[in-house]
């Protein structure tokens, strides 16, 4: 059980890692059209990563 939760801390880290990541450039690049289009459409459609962070 102690591995488990060991991996499992690892895991999370990792991906809280990779979704900062993902929130500082989606940041970075707000300001473009094709960025504020496709942002747009993700919020109308309740698609894309949005709707990841949902579930």
């Amino acid at each position: 059980m102690a591995m488990m939760e060991s991996d499992k801390k690892f895991n999370d880290a990792w991906y809280i890692s990779q979704f900062a990541q993902f929130d500082k450039t989606r940041k970075l690049t707000w300001f473009s059209p094709f960025s504020i289009f496709e942002y747009g459409t993700e919020v109308m459609l309740d698609g894309g990563y949005t709707r990841f962070l949902k579930n």
